[in-house]
């Protein structure tokens, strides 16, 4: 062992502190002569001298700004470094800095240990080269306060053990070892620091067998430890042959404790190898994973296990399942998963999905969520299927699900299902609402089992709207349009299906196999075919409008078309409830042109009769007129609304309509962020179909630009400085002018 002790240089946090250390001695020396400038009663002497204090008491307290770790400013107090040429083992706190290359290990199976606390070992550039056994550096676990920093360490088993607590390893380069850096200690530090593992080629005429070594980038074993902004790459040399062949057990940042924090790291999206895979993986309570880069994991980019951990703001991508989260109370928040299998999969409870955003799948058969659990709220989600990557299978698979909330999100361009629930038994108490379906390719909503709400959704472009399957489910205040099916309801019973919009679909209602359903108070305007009965019987169907080209097909079964008699505001703003309203878009539907009844002026004077076994006995009479608004200025596919005489229609096409009785009417168009709109409001006089025009304009907005709070400490610390400059200028021009006058 050969160590050398020295002084020299110390890094760019040695000339503050040499800044520091210089400001306050100035200032002594000027405290003396401002006691001796006010024992002579020199004014001018006692400003300038009070006045130079505060300049450079400001200046040192600017210069102190950042605050260098415990250990590193204790070594630098006396600007003293001890150079390391050879093994060593380092009993005694101080700067340390490596001043050349080494190779292998010493006898304790390490290169440069570290036994005391309060240390620094500054690399300095330098490497250290094993011969894939042992560690690099090696630091003790009875220690703490340790820096290990600027290293660059090549083919260990480990290149940085650390077992010492409150530490910091930043700014190391290590490469091709088994495990890249390993903590087993609370309180540190990782930071700024590249691993990288080197695949090895081998050539078989026109194959290759690529080779990753079976290791970890960084493994933390213990609790309150940050590791922040590192990057883990794997690197495949450039090969030309046909087929290549991938083989290795690769493991990017591996974390097991509570109360870590994971930021800003970035995983190389070549890590693609064959068997098991993973990118990033934590087990433990409360950890935070926040803006990672994060992609090419063969199995997982990204596993969690735990309760109370956060992930936040990443951007995964590439994987067989890019995100895999067990356990309760944990929150998933405002991250971009793209290129997947499986984009996340969430089994547990308790937990949150929002804000998030996946943008689409690796070929088929893939599945943006995957959820299995209770208790789970999902909202403002967005899952789309753009290129370059294709449309999921599923945007929301429910596997196993009990109290699930899915709201305010936005499902386009999906595979085949946008939310599909499909096990009969083992789904309840799901709400789906709020939400917005578009080019959905079977159905945007699919469902099987019983408790279900689905409930203020807007659906269009898709194949089936809303498919339902199962028992005591709510389908209420929806908007479904030019779809194939607006609802289509198969095994279904007990189910409530009222007050929805179904308009502009080939058809608007297929209810097939199905039983004891209640449909009421639906608009069911504009279909190819308003409703379709297969084999479905004792269903209660009544106060819908039917204004479509054909209005109903029913065959093989016998349905109950009214409801009893009853006072109370019909569809077509009646005053009793009973039947339909029986309309065509001609006007010479059945409602429209039936004379009233002697009985009751609401009423037609005779049943309208469907077929042999379903009459509507108490069919409704009336006029019913379309109230149409047309918008100019939005981007396509921006969601806008209309509110009328309390009832609110929104859409994303440039159309909204209503369908009312005669009379008169306000209206209010809902405020878009970012846009004014002409006329924002008003009344209109319904007599015939009435249509009303639109102009949303974009508003300019101004936005104060943000500072950091280093900024804004900088900006005042020159703010200061130049007013005390100002100050002392002006009291010296006084002071000279007194002089003057006084001699």
């Amino acid at each position: 062992m050969m160590v050398v002790s020295g002084t020299g240089r110390a890094g760019n946090s040695t000339i503050e502190l040499a800044w520091e250390m210089e400001a306050e001695t100035y200032a002594d020396s000027h405290v003396e002569e401002f006691s001796a400038s006010r024992s002579r009663g020199s004014k001018r002497g006692s400003i300038l001298a009070l006045a130079t204090i505060i300049l450079l008491m400001l200046l040192a307290s600017s210069a102190g700004l950042s605050t260098a770790h415990p250990a590193h400013a204790q070594a630098q107090q006396d600007l003293g470094i001890t150079y390391i040429t050879g093994y060593v083992n380092i009993t005694q706190p101080g700067y340390y800095e490596l001043a050349t290359n080494l190779s292998d290990t010493q006898s304790g199976g390490y290169c440069i240990g570290i036994f005391a606390s309060n240390v620094t070992l500054n690399g300095d550039g330098h490497m250290l080269n094993g011969s894939y056994s042992g560690i690099g550096v090696f630091a003790a676990s009875n220690v703490s306060n340790i820096i290990i920093e600027n290293i660059t360490i090549e083919n260990y088993h480990y290149g940085i053990y650390d077992n010492s607590s409150n530490s910091a390893i930043k700014g190391a380069l290590v490469s091709d070892s088994s495990v890249g850096i390993v903590v087993r200690a609370d309180g540190d530090i990782v930071s700024n620091n590249t691993v990288t593992f080197t695949a090895t080629v081998i050539y078989n005429n026109n194959n290759a067998d690529i080779f990753y070594h079976n290791g970890t980038g960084i493994e933390i074993y213990g609790d309150n430890n940050s590791i922040l902004y590192n990057d883990i790459q794997s690197v495949v040399p450039s090969i030309h042959v046909e087929l290549a062949s991938y083989h290795g057990q690769s493991r990017g940042i591996l974390v097991n404790g509570d109360n870590n924090t994971i930021l800003g790291n970035t995983l190389n999206e070549s890590w693609v190898v064959s068997g098991f895979a993973l990118d990033l993986g934590v087990e433990g309570n409360d950890n935070v994973i926040a803006r990672n880069i994060i992609g090419g994991g063969n199995d997982y980019d990204v596993y969690v296990s735990g309760s109370g951990n956060s992930l936040i703001g990443n951007v995964v991508s590439g994987s067989v399942e890019n995100v895999y989260v067990s356990g309760s109370g944990n929150i998933i928040d405002k991250n971009n998963v793209y290129g997947f299998i499986i984009g996340l999969y969430l089994n547990g409870s308790d937990s949150e999905i929002f804000d998030d955003y996946f943008g689409g799948s690796i070929g088929t058969n893939n599945t943006a969520i995957k959820l299995s659990g209770s208790n789970i709220t999902i909202y403002n989600i967005t899952v789309t299927g753009p290129p370059p990557y294709g449309a999921a299978l599923n945007d929301i698979y429910i596997i196993q699900g009990k109290n699930i909330i899915i709201e305010d999100s936005n499902f386009s361009y999906g595979g085949d299902w946008g939310i599909y629930s499909y096990q009969l038994w083992k789904n309840t108490n799901i709400t789906i609402r709020d939400n917005y379906f578009s080019h959905i390719g079977d159905s945007a909503i699919e469902v099987a089992g019983n408790n279900y709400t689905i409930a203020d959704n807007i659906i269009c472009s898709s194949y089936e709207g809303i498919y339902v399957e199962g028992s005591d489910n709510e389908v209420i205040n929806n908007i479904l349009s030019y779809n194939n099916k607006g609802v289509y309801f198969i095994g279904a019973y007990n189910n409530t299906l009222a007050r929805n919009s179904v308009t502009a679909n080939n058809v608007g209602l297929e209810i097939d196999a199905s039983y004891g359903n209640e449909i009421f108070s639906n608009i069911i305007l504009g279909n190819g075919l308003g409703m379709r009965l297969f084999y479905s019987s004792r269903n209660l169907i009544y106060n819908n409008l039917f204004d479509n080209e054909i209005n109903t097909n029913v065959s093989n079964g016998f349905n109950y078309w009214n409801t009893t008699l009853q006072n109370g505001e019909n569809i077509v703003g009646g005053g009793v409830i009973g039947g339909n309203a029986w309309f065509d878009p001609q006007g010479n539907g059945f409602s429209q042109t039936a004379p009233p009844s002697s009985n009751n002026h609401y009423l037609c004077n005779e049943p309208f009769v469907i077929n042999q076994n379903n009459t509507d006995y108490l069919p409704l009479r009336g006029s019913a007129y379309k109230v149409v608004f047309i918008e100019s200025g939005l981007p396509a596919g921006t969601i806008w609304s209309v509110t009328l005489e309390g009832i609110t229609n929104s859409s994303r096409s440039d159309i909204l309509t209503f369908m009312v009785p005669a009379g008169n009417y306000s209206y209010k168009v809902n405020t878009i962020s970012g846009y004014s709109v002409s006329p924002s409001g008003g009344h209109i006089t319904v007599n015939s179909n009435v249509t009303q025009y639109m102009t949303f304009t974009a508003t300019t907005t101004i936005t104060a630009t943000s500072m950091s709070l280093g900024e804004i400490l900088s900006y005042s610390n020159l703010l200061i400085i130049a007013v005390v400059m100002v100050i002392i200028i002006a009291v010296s021009v006084i002071i000279l002018t007194l002089s003057k006058r006084n001699k």
